[in-house]
This record gives C-alpha cells, sequence and structure tokens, in this order.
C-alpha cells in the first residue's frame, strides 16, 4: 500500500473517474488501473463495481478514500513534524510550583509562537524528585531549584538568580530578624523542598531559631497569613513581590545574603540537552 496509490483513490473519489484522477496525478490511465487492482489485491476488498462504464467506487470503495484521505494527511502532518531543526514533537517537562506560576505561561506562549511543531505536557511538583525524574527518563527536562548535589549526569542551565528576603507584616516593619524569630510565628515554606532547604540551611548557618514555627506548602496562602498579621516567612523576593499585601515589608536576609538559583534540569547527552539552550530561551523570554 503506497503513498501514490492512496493519493490517486483519493483522486478518483473527488473527481469521479479513473482518467480524470489519472490527469490529476499526472500518471496515465493503464497505471492508476493498476494501482487500483494491486490496492484491491492487498486489501482483499472490492472498492470499484467494474459492471459499469467507467468502473465506479462501491460503497466500501468511497470509505476507503475517506480513511486514505485521513491517512495521507497524517504522513504530511509526519513529515512536517520531522522536518528541520528546532523543537518538534511532545516534551514533558516538570516545574516547580513557583516556576509554574512565574515562567510557565510565558514560556507556554513563547513556545507556540516560536516552535509551533512542539508540545509540552506539564507538571508540577518539587525539586529532589523532578531531578530524579529527569535521571531516570521519565521526565526529558524540569525547571528546578539549585540546593543539593543533583544525580550525576545532569546538566544544569540557569534561568535566574533570585534574592530570598523576609516578608514581615504590617506592623512589624522596624523588627530586627532576632526579634521576629522571638516574637512572631514564622510561616515556613516546605522544607523538602529547594527553597526549604535553603532557608533551613541560612537560618541554622545565622543561629536564628523561630520560637513558633508553622509549616504550609502553599506560597499564596503564605503571603495572605503574612498580610493578615499571623506571622512572616523568607521567600524568593519575586515570589513576596508578587503576593505582597498592604503593609507587607520586604527586608533582605543578611550574613549572608541568600540567593536561589533556578535552573533548567536535563540528562547530558540526550535530546534535551542538546535543545537546553532552546527551551531555556524560551523560558528566560
Amino acid at each position: 500500500m503506497t503513498p501514490r496509490a492512496l493519493q490517486s483513490l483519493v483522486a478518483i473519489a473527488e473527481h469521479g473517474s479513473l482518467s480524470r484522477a489519472a490527469e490529476v496525478c499526472h500518471l496515465t490511465l493503464s497505471a492508476v488501473s493498476m494501482q487500483m487492482k494491486a490496492l484491491e489485491a492487498e486489501l482483499g476488498a472490492s472498492l470499484f463495481d467494474r459492471t459499469t462504464r467507467p468502473p465506479r467506487l462501491t460503497p466500501l470503495g468511497r470509505a476507503a478514500a475517506e480513511e486514505a484521505r485521513a491517512l495521507l494527511a497524517a504522513e504530511r502532518r509526519l513529515r512536517d513534524l520531522c522536518a528541520g531543526p528546532g523543537l518538534a514533537g511532545e516534551w514533558r517537562i516538570g516545574f516547580i510550583q513557583t516556576a509554574s506560576v512565574r515562567i510557565l505561561p510565558g514560556f507556554l506562549a513563547r513556545a507556540a509562537a516560536q516552535a509551533p511543531r512542539a508540545r509540552f505536557a506539564v507538571e508540577t511538583g518539587l525539586s529532589e524528585s523532578f531531578a530524579q525524574a529527569v535521571a531516570r527518563g521519565r521526565l526529558d527536562a524540569a525547571v528546578i531549584t539549585r540546593a543539593d548535589p543533583v544525580p550525576p549526569g545532569l546538566r544544569l542551565v540557569t534561568l535566574a538568580s533570585e534574592e530570598l528576603v523576609y516578608a514581615l507584616p504590617p506592623g512589624a516593619q522596624r523588627l530586627a530578624p532576632a526579634e521576629a524569630f522571638a516574637r512572631l510565628r514564622f510561616l515556613q515554606f516546605a522544607p523538602e523542598t529547594g527553597i526549604g532547604r535553603l532557608v533551613a540551611a541560612h537560618l541554622a548557618a545565622a543561629g536564628l531559631q523561630p520560637a513558633r514555627r508553622v509549616v504550609l506548602d502553599g506560597i499564596e496562602a503564605i503571603m495572605e497569613s503574612v498580610a493578615g498579621g499571623l506571622g512572616f516567612t523568607a521567600l524568593p523576593a519575586p515570589d513576596v513581590a508578587r503576593y505582597a499585601g498592604p503593609g507587607v515589608t520586604m527586608r533582605p536576609m543578611r550574613d549572608p545574603a541568600l540567593t536561589r538559583e533556578v535552573v533548567l534540569a536535563v540528562l547530558a547527552g540526550s535530546p534535551a540537552e542538546r535543545e537546553a539552550d532552546r527551551l531555556a530561551a524560551l523560558m528566560r523570554g
């Protein structure tokens, strides 16, 4: 079953005769006739009523022509998908929660315009599990926080470097960090995340121990709680700025200053590594 034979079958259905189809396909009538006989033999079915002159498609032949049209369209899509350089195919990418809010929408919009042959299946989760998923091949790439050593074989491409800050509730803007930890509830972002591990290591190095601690796994919920005067937190400055309500104050984390790197993780030697710079450019905008 060749594409040329399917093209001839579709042409016969569209133009009503073998002779007209032969003209459209730039073939001889005998060549089209031989194609149709070979196709019928391969399918084990009669597609033409040969009791008439000229032969006409049977109901089964007309249905077969419709299926042939769909097969030819699928072949064209396959050729278009595989033609030329650049991002193509279906990519499985993980995004940590904070990146999904700030990076994902722009990435998908730019990818639709600049990489139309690519499709993206995305999921959200934690840095550590995503790094393992990339190393094992379950994900093609992941946007994670560079916090702990990653599995061997991963390449990390920096997308952004972000300062982490304290977010103080209304009325607490003058408190020094040590006072805040002594007097206020510390709303800690999930400690198993990249941000959580960075903050925990920073507090331990600075000798800061919260008198009261509440662990939450949603940045929006944390910032709503800060705005409501329920405590203070430590988060990346862009997230604090995004969700800060009236009266919420940002204070740098000092001694030392704390930053986090948002990186794109890909497996070395994989197709994703070959496209890592292109993916990163779409994510940075």
